[in-house]
Order: C-alpha cells, then structure tokens, then sequence
C-alpha cells in the first residue's frame, strides 16, 4: 500500500511499505520517523574548503535545489521538507583542509552532545545514534567536491528527464561513516592489502563518493531496519563514485 494521499506523519502507517524502491516514496525514511519518535532528517555538512565563498555558495543552493526537486517528483516535499534540517558545520581554522578523520572526530562530538537534547516526538524511548542515519553519517565538502560543480552546471539542458541526469557530469559529495574505525582486526584477508588511501589498506576506508543528486534516496537507504544497513550494499572504493555500477571515478 502506498500512501500518496498522506500530508502528515500523522497520516502515515508505520506498516505502509510499498515494495518497488523508487515508487516507494522513503518508505524506510518515513518507517524510522515513525517507530524511532525522532522526526528531524538530513545530513550534517562540514566545510573543509574555504578559498572560494562564492563556489561554495553555489555549491549548497545547488546541493538544497538537488534535495527539493528530488522530493517534488516524490511528492513527499509537502511533508518532508518541515522535518529537513540543514546543519551546516563551518569553521576556518579548525576545518580548512581537514582530513576524514579530523571531521570524524568533530561529528563524535556534535552528535554526543545533539542526541543528549533531542527529544522523541512520539516515543518515549532513548535514541541510539547507530539507528539513526543522521547520527551515523556527514557529508564532507572539500576543494575536490566543490571543483565538480561547475561540469554539473553547465551541462544543464544537455540532458532531458530524470534518467537523463545520471548521464550529466556528477556533482559529488563524500559520505563519512562516524562508526568506521582504521584497526585492521577482524577484518577478512579479501578486504585488507588494497593501495593505501590516507593510511589505511582496508576495502572499506571510512567514507565514499556518491552524487550530491539524489541525496533523499541515499538517506532513506541509509534509514533501513533502524539504521542496520550492509555498507557493501551501496560501497565503492574511492575514487570510484558509489555506488558503483556506473563506473565513474572522481575526477582527478
């Protein structure tokens, strides 16, 4: 059952879980709204690159434009876009060329002192940072990210429907996984020995490339089974662009 004629969380059924995943409409995102009681979403964004405020201005209104015209062909904007919030994470002297793991660091932080002052809307249970996609995950922006702005731009009208615009030049943002740790123990033989990628070896290095086009999805992805996702489902080794069936890489 799909509930296109929902305009509140009120109106939604935790069982309303349409099985095709693009027509589901966040099925998952809506699930952990409802049966989790915490009902803000989105990612917290850090700035790492401060030599252009004007790139970088462009860069978020073209990152919020992504976001809103992925919930309109959704039809979800009348109800998400009242729970979305833009944390945007700027500080020149601590964060300007900051590593993943720097970033790492300060999100361990924000999210500890967040999550102690956030109350359940509607349930009253403690949350747990690990089921909660935006607890768990960042979106880091460095000098890399904002350069592939510009291809993304220009390249507007080039293509035409939503299918057309996975063929357009990607804008691309990283994704940091705040639960990612360097130690190598446990980790099977096939997803270790890999080139180094800022020190470590491991398949798996902490953080990946995706679109900066249908953030939404990645979200709602991200929201499955309370936040017990399989990072593998959608992870692609730097510089590969996740989730990596297209086989674009970050430009050099």
């Amino acid at each position: 059952m799909e509930t296109f004629n929902a305009r509140t969380l009120e109106d939604m059924s935790a069982a309303a879980k349409p099985p095709n995943h693009y027509f589901r409409r966040f099925g998952d995102l809506f699930l952990a709204m409802i049966r989790t009681g915490y009902h803000k979403w989105g990612f917290v964004i850090y700035r790492c690159a401060y030599g252009d405020d004007d790139l970088w201005n462009r860069y978020m209104a073209q990152l919020k434009e992504n976001i809103h015209s992925e919930l309109v062909r959704a039809e979800r904007a009348e109800i998400l876009e009242k729970y979305l919030q833009w944390d945007v994470i700027e500080d020149r002297d601590s964060l300007d060329n900051a590593s993943k793991a720097d970033v790492r660091r300060h999100f361990a932080g924000w999210v500890s002192e967040h999550i102690a002052n956030q109350p359940c809307e509607s349930v009253k249970t403690p949350l747990i940072a690990e089921r909660i996609a935006r607890f768990r995950y960042c979106l880091y922006v460095d000098q890399k990210c904002l350069d592939t702005l510009e291809q993304f731009q220009n390249s507007e009208g080039d293509f035409v429907g939503q299918i057309a615009q996975y063929s357009r030049p990607p804008m691309v943002i990283v994704l940091v996984d705040s639960q990612w740790t360097p130690s190598r123990k446990g980790v099977p033989k096939k997803d270790r020995g890999f080139p180094p990628i800022e020190g470590t070896d491991k398949r798996n290095v902490g953080w990946l490339y995706t679109r900066a086009l249908d953030l939404t999805s990645f979200y709602d992805e991200l929201s499955q089974n309370y936040g017990v996702v399989d990072f593998d489902d959608f992870y692609a080794r730097p510089p590969i662009i996740s989730p990596g069936f297209s086989g674009l890489s970050m430009p050099e």
